[in-house]
């Protein structure tokens, strides 16, 4: 089953973020907690960390592509039930 990976929305007032880097490659594994992008949001920099455990199956926002608040960024792979 795949799930989306949202970009959360960090703070009160800013709502649009830049990818600056993707930590995993498709077809890599991820785990809950982990690191999956660098956010640039203002002059603040974070990590993005994985909600789920699976295989990262697809990204769909670039590096260095801005993006808003709750949008689909990238997709996991997880076991289903």
């Amino acid at each position: 089953m795949k799930v989306p990976v949202v970009m959360p929305r960090i703070g009160s007032e800013e709502t649009e973020y830049r990818i600056t880097q993707w930590h995993k490659r498709i077809g890599e594994r991820v785990f809950k907690g982990e690191p999956l992008c660098q956010v640039e949001c203002g002059k603040a920099t974070f990590d993005v960390e994985s909600e789920y455990e699976g295989t990262l199956s697809a990204i769909l926002v670039e590096a260095d592509q801005v993006v808003e608040a709750g949008a689909k960024t990238a997709e996991i792979e997880v076991a289903g039930d």
